[in-house]
């Protein structure tokens, strides 16, 4: 059973940090199954909903 990696970081800091290298990059590892990106896997911007915090 592979890892599932989840990297926590604010959407608007995707570009800045080039999180879905980084995701690809951590895959490329044989122990690691997944790297899971919010706006790749889940297909919303978070940005754009109305969440009350």
């Amino acid at each position: 059973m592979g890892l599932k990696i989840f990297v926590s970081y604010v959407t608007e800091d995707s570009e800045k940090y080039n999180i879905n290298q980084i995701a690809l990059g951590l895959e490329k590892y044989a122990e690691i199954e997944k790297g899971l990106i919010w706006e790749k896997d889940i297909d919303k911007d978070i940005t754009s909903l109305n969440l009350i915090y």
